[in-house]
């Protein structure tokens, strides 16, 4: 959960209950959307999404404007965390989980090409892991 500096990076959300202050969300088609929604009807919590918006730079300027919150990965706020913009409440329970892979044509597989999905898999990892704070994982 994103907000602007009023809170601090320290505070942790323990369950979507806190997801009662004003939100704006992506469309219901997004899978971000889908998930949040999934998870706050099984809590038996109502979302109070006040705006539904895709672009990220009208997001962040409507989240200050309308002092609201978000729910969106880390990675798509991470500059604007690190300079003070906004604040990050990270969602602890329940856990929030995605799972992303590399995609890639089928047809046409050779040596070079599997070495490059190697070397590209393996700094993907290397920067979820240690600059986005992301868990890797198995998708299987």
């Amino acid at each position: 959960m994103i907000k602007g500096k009023k809170y601090p990076r320290t505070r942790r959300v323990s369950d979507l209950r806190a997801t009662r202050q004003p939100l704006i969300l992506d469309s219901k088609n997004q899978i971000t959307r889908v998930l949040l929604e999934s998870m706050a009807e099984a809590e038996g919590i109502a979302l109070n999404v006040v705006m539904e918006v895709e672009a990220v730079n009208l997001k962040r300027e409507l989240m200050e404007s309308l002092r609201a919150f978000s729910i969106v990965p880390f990675g798509l706020f991470s500059d604007d965390i690190a300079n003070g913009r906004f604040a990050i409440r990270p969602i602890v329970s329940p856990r929030i989980t995605r799972t992303l892979c590399l995609v890639n044509r089928c047809n046409g597989r050779h040596g070079a090409h599997k070495e490059l999905v190697t070397i590209l898999l393996k700094i993907l990892s290397d920067k979820i892991g240690t600059q986005l704070n992301w868990h890797t994982g198995d998708p299987a």
